[in-house]
C-alpha cells in the first residue's frame, strides 16, 4: 500500500512525501521478503525517478543502479 500512496503524492508533484513512502515500501518488503525479492525493483525505480524530477541525477543514478543488482 506504501508505493500505492507514493505514487498518488508523485503524480501531485508531492515529492517529498511520495520519496518517504516508497522508503517505507522498501522497508516494509526487506522485513517481510528479504533484500532479494523482486518487488524492490519498483521500489528503487520510483525513487530514482523522484530524484530525476528533482534534478538530484547523482542519487536518481544510485537508485536505478539499485534497481539493477
Amino acid at each position: 500500500i506504501y508505493q500505492e500512496m507514493g505514487h498518488v503524492y508523485q503524480k501531485m508533484n508531492d515529492y517529498i512525501n511520495a520519496k518517504k513512502l516508497y522508503e517505507q515500501a522498501l522497508e516494509s518488503i526487506r522485513t517481510s521478503f528479504g533484500d532479494h525479492d523482486p518487488s524492490l525493483i519498483r521500489c528503487f525505480i520510483n525513487i530514482a525517478d523522484i530524484y530525476r524530477k528533482e534534478q538530484n541525477h547523482q542519487e536518481a543514478e544510485r537508485h536505478y543502479k539499485l534497481a539493477l543488482r
